[in-house]
């Protein structure tokens, strides 16, 4: 009896297609389920976080509020819209407040160390304009903010804005903040960095109004143009305080400028050097600068009051045998060098300003001389 090999049932081909289809999409159903279940988590998560986030910040004595706030973004973003939120500092601390239409957070489901941030719209801010505390309302085309976490601590921090654009609400003050545009980078550096560098900070602004009129500031309060690339050498001094920056000055700290840019006023500036502080944490420091339009700046403080006759003609006589004329017949550059010691700047050997003095946050009052009245 002749005995045949064992054969192996085939399904037929269109048969096989239907059980590949029908793998591939339970396959898929299941993936799709996870995902949901596992998006879902993850913005509950978001959610109280923000929650928690808020309620740690009240028990410090923070005002945090926010009327209502959505998750939203499935499938591939976790996105929390928190509408007219508020926040404000303890009462006391650092005068400024800001409220807003809405604030929109979002982060990939993927990619938790890393935030956005984005308002725009109407925005109310309090902010600090001398010894007043001023209410500010406008509106911006847009603020935004991207942070990256390392270890739970923000190691960068990139800001944009565009169109801003506030008005004092008391009518009896002629103030106001604007923005044509921006953006600031500062990235925080491993300790131990190349250089001792603890951060580094890159900024540009154009465009600029700063609260305070046309009179609190030297030339002016608009700015037409201000870009600054600068390292931090030394740790970290956080927050600004009086003492973390006292700490920071001992343990040799410094601000390694290298550029900073400033039209400003009839005035074009281009710089670099070091900023440090002094023993009174006063600014100090010394840079190499080309100045276009100083001349005219010079003319500018005269008229108002902020230099001497006297030190303008001497910077004029002193100075000007240093002004070079470009080759095209553009207006003259002055290369110089400029240091501010003691509290007073100066541009070469003349000195032009004296400065006013900086008090930082926690200063200590300064006591009164023995047999003097309190």
């Amino acid at each position: 009896m002749t005995s045949h090999p064992a054969r192996t049932y085939r399904l037929p081909g269109h048969l096989r297609a239907i059980k590949a289809c029908l793998l591939a999409s339970t396959g898929g159903a299941v993936m799709t389920v996870a995902w949901v279940v596992l998006w879902f988590l993850l913005a509950t998560n978001m959610r109280e976080g923000i929650a928690g986030w808020a309620e740690a910040r009240r028990a410090e004595g923070y005002s945090v509020e926010y009327a209502k706030l959505e998750m939203s973004g499935f499938p591939f973003w976790l996105r929390a819209t928190l509408e007219q939120p508020e926040v404000a500092p303890p009462s006391g601390k650092d005068r400024w407040s800001w409220q807003g239409l809405s604030l929109v957070l979002e982060s990939r489901p993927w990619s938790w160390n890393t935030i956005f941030a984005h308002t725009r719209g109407r925005q109310a801010v309090s902010l600090p304009v001398g010894d007043e505390t001023v209410a500010f309302d406008g509106t911006a085309a847009g603020i935004s903010a991207e942070i990256a976490f390392d270890d739970g601590r923000p190691a960068e921090l990139r800001m944009a804005a565009e169109g801003v654009k506030l008005t004092a609400v008391d009518p009896g003050l002629d103030l106001e903040i604007e923005i044509g545009s921006g953006h600031l980078t500062i990235r925080r550096l491993p300790e131990g960095g190349k250089h001792g560098r603890s951060a580094e900070l890159d900024l540009a602004f154009w465009d600029v109004v700063l609260p305070g009129g046309p009179d609190t500031l030297p030339l002016g309060n608009r700015i037409r143009k201000l870009e600054v690339g600068a390292d931090i050498e030394g740790p970290l001094p956080e927050p600004l305080h009086h003492d973390t920056l006292t700490t920071w000055r001992d343990a040799g700290g410094t601000v390694e400028i290298r550029r900073l840019t400033l039209a400003y006023g009839p005035a074009e500036l281009t710089t670099n050097g070091t900023l440090a502080l002094d023993e009174a944490l006063q600014p100090t420091g010394a840079f190499t600068a080309r100045i276009r339009g100083f001349f005219q700046a010079v003319d500018a403080l005269r008229s108002r009051g902020l230099v001497r006759r006297r030190d303008a003609v001497t910077a004029k006589l002193l100075l000007s045998v240093l002004t070079k004329r470009p080759r095209d017949g553009g207006p003259p550059s002055l290369s110089v060098p400029l240091t501010i010691q003691n509290r007073k700047f100066y541009v070469g050997p003349v000195p032009l300003l004296t400065l006013e003095p900086v008090t930082w946050p926690g200063t200590p009052t300064p006591k009164a001389p023995p047999g003097d009245p309190v």
